[in-house]
């Protein structure tokens, strides 16, 4: 299947990335308080996640990356899109393991509760990393007629 035909799922992504990021994600006991945090607040600090562990705020703007690359036909059975494929879906397992925040003042804060914008994020990021390595695959079978193994 050609990258034009697939353009409307990576715009559609792309868009449903920018929901997931203006909901609520998550529920922190922050000290003496119950704070829900919504996906900008992750979005803004979530570049720190490193230092507990947590790697998965980068899948942000490879998610861009991978869009632009996609919607501008550049996923083109080179590996690339395989590549970045491949790192996305681990960044979800990454993911899938946030269980702490991180507040100044205080010790390491557990999260009570996932929210919507947690679960999509997820979704739209593991289906951007499928479809990605599917594109870039289908396009080197497409340029090369044949099969990998």
């Amino acid at each position: 299947m050609d990258s034009i035909r697939l353009r409307p799922y990576w715009i559609g992504l792309m868009l449903l990335w920018g929901v997931a990021t203006a909901l609520p994600v998550a529920t922190i006991k922050s000290c003496d308080s119950i704070v829900r945090n919504s996906g900008i607040d992750v979005l803004a600090g979530g570049w720190l996640g490193p230092l507990i562990g947590q790697f998965a705020w980068f899948a942000n703007p490879l998610l861009l990356l991978v869009g632009t690359f996609a919607v501008l036909g550049k996923l083109d059975g080179s590996g690339r899109g395989r590549i970045f494929g491949a790192v996305l879906c681990l960044l979800v397992v990454n993911a899938l393991f946030w269980s702490r925040w991180s507040v100044e003042g205080c010790d390491q804060i557990w999260i009570t509760a996932y929210h919507m914008g947690y679960w999509l994020w997820i979704a739209t990021v593991a289906t951007a990393g499928g479809l990605a390595i599917w594109q870039d695959s289908a396009a080197k079978r497409h340029f090369t007629g044949k099969e990998e193994i």
